[in-house]
C-alpha cells in the first residue's frame, strides 16, 4: 500500500497549478522585500540586489518588464530605460499573443522614465489610460513606478512601500528567531543524543513487548481504513462542507486501534505500547514538544538541503526538469489555501496543526514505530533505534503528495518526532513540535497568500 501510494502521488501528480501559483506569489513577495532593503541600504549595495534581481526576472517578457521598474527603483531611470529597450528587442523576435498589450506597457513605461530621466517627475507624458493600464497589468510594480522617491506625492510613495516594509519586517525578525531557536535547538539535539548514547538518559521506548507483530496489523489495517475513508467521504460529503471529508477520514481512521485489542491486548497496554500516555504530565510533555521543534530545526536545514541537492541534480540530468514549478516539492493544500477566505484557511489550520499531528504521529510513531523497534531488537540499541527512525521516517515520507523531492525534508522532520518518542516515551512531544511545524508553515504560507 505505501508503494501504491508513492507511485500514485510521485507519477501522476496534480499539484502543478498550486506549486506554480505558489512560486509565483512568493517571487513577488521576494520582489518587495528586495525593495524595502533597497530603503536601507547604500547606493552600491542597491547595485548588488539589482544584479540579484536579474538572475530572478529574466525569463517572460512580464518579467521583464517588472525588472525595468525594480532597476528605476534601485539604480535610476537610465537603468530602467536600458531594460525597456532589451524588451523591445525581445519584442520584436518574439511570437507572443500577448505582444500588443505588452508593447504598450513597454511605450507607456519608457515614456514614464524618460520624464523621470528628465527630473520631470510629476510624469505629465502619462494620461490617465496609460497610468491605468500600469496599474491594471502590473499590480504593485505599476504603483510603484508612478511613485518615485523623487515625486510629488509623499502619501502614494508612503502608501506602495507599506507592503515592502512589512515584508521587510517579517521576514528580517522570523529569520532572526529561526537562526537563534535553531541553535538553541543544536545544542539540546547534540546533549539528548550524548546523553542517550552514554546511557545517562534511558530510552523510554521497550524493545521487547512480545505484541509488535499486532501492530504491524494494525498500521496496515489503519492505512487501508484512511485511504478508504478518504474516497468515501469525498464522495459522500464532497466540496460542500469544505474541509470536513479530510479532517472525518483521518479522525475515523484512529478506529484501527481497535484491532489490537479485538486481538486479545488489553487497551491500557496499547495505549503504553504506542505512547498515548500522559508522560509526566501534559505540561512537561507540551514544553518537551517545543524543546523538539527547537532541535528539529538543524535536521530540517539538512534535509532542506538534501532536497535542493536533489533538485539540483535532476535539472542537470534533465535539463529544465528540477526548474519547472510543477516538479519542485509541493503540497495539494496548498492550491487550497491559496483560494480560499478566512473560513477556509482556519479550517486548514486546524486540519494540518492539530488533526493531522494527533492522527499520524499516534501511527507512525506510535503504532509502527512500536512494531519496528521490536522488529529490530536484534541489532542492539543504537542500531534499532537507527534502524526503526530511519524506516518509519522514509515511510512517512513517502506517504506525503509532495514528491520524490521532498523525501530528505520530510524524513529529517520525522526522525526528529522519533526521537522524541524514544526520548519522551509519550506521543505528546512529538505531536506539539509535528502541531507547531505545521502551523509555522500555515502561517507562513497565509502571509505569503495575503501579499
Amino acid at each position: 500500500m505505501v508503494a501504491m501510494l508513492f507511485v500514485v502521488r510521485a507519477f501522476v501528480p496534480d499539484r502543478g497549478k498550486g506549486a506554480a501559483e505558489l512560486q509565483r506569489i512568493v517571487l513577488e513577495q521576494q520582489l518587495k522585500y528586495m525593495v524595502g532593503a533597497g530603503q536601507m541600504v547604500t547606493p552600491d549595495q542597491r547595485k548588488q540586489l539589482y544584479e540579484q534581481l536579474t538572475t530572478l526576472l529574466k525569463g517572460s517578457l512580464s518579467d521583464r518588464l517588472r525588472l525595468a521598474v525594480l532597476a528605476g527603483e534601485l539604480i535610476g531611470p537610465a537603468q530602467a530605460l536600458a531594460e525597456l529597450e532589451e524588451v523591445q528587442r525581445r519584442l520584436e523576435q518574439a511570437d507572443d499573443p500577448q505582444r500588443k498589450n505588452l508593447g504598450r506597457l513597454r511605450a507607456a513605461l519608457e515614456r514614464l522614465y524618460r520624464d523621470y530621466e528628465a527630473g520631470k517627475w510629476d510624469a505629465l507624458s502619462l494620461d490617465a489610460a496609460d497610468r491605468q493600464l500600469l496599474v491594471d497589468e502590473l499590480g504593485w510594480f505599476g504603483q510603484l513606478a508612478l511613485a518615485p522617491a523623487a515625486g510629488p506625492d509623499r502619501d502614494a510613495r508612503q502608501q506602495v512601500l507599506a507592503p515592502a516594509q512589512r515584508i521587510l519586517v517579517v521576514f528580517l525578525a522570523g529569520f532572526t528567531a529561526f537562526v537563534m531557536v535553531g541553535l538553541a535547538g543544536l545544542v539540546g539535539l547534540v546533549a539528548v543524543v550524548i546523553m542517550l548514547c552514554g546511557g545517562w538518559v534511558r530510552a523510554a521506548v521497550a524493545d521487547q513487548t512480545g505484541r509488535g507483530a499486532v501492530y504491524a496489523e494494525t498500521f496496515a489495517l489503519w492505512m487501508f481504513l484512511y485511504l478508504m475513508l478518504s474516497v468515501a467521504a469525498q464522495f459522500v460529503l464532497g466540496d460542500r462542507v469544505g474541509l470536513l471529508a479530510p479532517a472525518t477520514a483521518m479522525l475515523v481512521s484512529l478506529s484501527a486501534l481497535a484491532w489490537p485489542v479485538l486481538r486479545g491486548v488489553p487497551w491500557e497496554l496499547v495505549c503504553q505500547d504506542v505512547g498515548l500516555l500522559r508522560g509526566r504530565g501534559i505540561l512537561v510533555e507540551a514544553v518537551a514538544g517545543l524543546a523538539t521543534y527547537a532541535m528539529a530545526i538543524p535536521m530540517m536545514v539538512v534535509g532542506l538541503l538534501l532536497t535542493l541537492l536533489l533538485m539540483w541534480i535532476q535539472s542537470v540530468v534533465a535539463p529544465g526538469a528540477g526548474l519547472d514549478p510543477a516538479d519542485a516539492p509541493s503540497h495539494p493544500i496548498v492550491e487550497v489555501l491559496l483560494h480560499s477566505g478566512w473560513w477556509g484557511r482556519v479550517q486548514l489550520l486546524v486540519l494540518a496543526s492539530v488533526i493531522a499531528p494527533l492522527v499520524e504521529e499516534t501511527m507512525f510513531r506510535g503504532v509502527l514505530y512500536r512494531h519496528l523497534r521490536e522488529a529490530t531488537a536484534r541489532f542492539g540499541f543504537i542500531g534499532s533505534i537507527l534502524a526503526s527512525g530511519l524506516l518509519v521516517s522514509f515511510v512517512f515520507a513517502v506517504v506525503h503528495p509532495q514528491g520524490p523531492l521532498a523525501v530528505p525534508a520530510l524524513m529529517s522532520l520525522a526522525l526528529a518526532f522519533t526521537l522524541a518518542r524514544e526520548w519522551r516515551g509519550s506521543l505528546i512531544a512529538a505531536m506539539v513540535a509535528h502541531g507547531i511545524n505545521n502551523g509555522v508553515v500555515m502561517a507562513l504560507l497565509i502571509f505569503i497568500a495575503a501579499g
